[in-house]
């Protein structure tokens, strides 16, 4: 029999990581496959969910496509952070849970006001004087 959700979060900011279903069976460690920078940010807030779980994360830092082709080849895990077109794939050959994605963060490049900057790709396509 399943257990409830286990619901792993960022306690300080209280915003959700990810939530998966886990049964007594398989709670004792919780594998994640994850870039550098939500690794570190699991070793930081990873002891605050070990003692109020009673489960342990096992954090494993890496490259997305070094995951994919471990994942490709069989090697189990429980949660996969990454990319959204790294996922993309792995959701359409069923290798994971279609409805388990969760955005924990969005990025891009902003430019300081104040300065003359250069067009750093063709496909940002700004102008390399900004003002504010």
């Amino acid at each position: 029999m399943q257990q409830p959700c286990v619901r792993l979060a960022i306690i300080t900011l209280g915003l959700p990581i990810v939530c998966l279903g886990v049964t007594a069976a398989n709670a004792a460690e919780i594998k994640v496959f994850a870039a550098r920078a939500i690794a570190t940010v699991l070793d930081k807030i990873g002891p605050d969910f070990e003692r109020q779980t009673g489960h342990k994360l096992n954090v494993i830092s890496g490259f997305g496509p070094v995951f994919t082709r471990q994942i490709d080849a069989g090697e189990p895990f429980d949660i996969f952070v990454s990319t959204p077109t790294t996922l993309e794939r792995l959701f359409k050959e069923g290798k994971l849970i279609a409805d388990s994605r969760t955005i924990l963060a969005r990025s891009g490049p902003a430019w300081r006001c104040g300065r003359e900057h250069q067009n750093l790709t063709s496909a940002l396509s700004k102008p390399s004087s900004r003002r504010c």
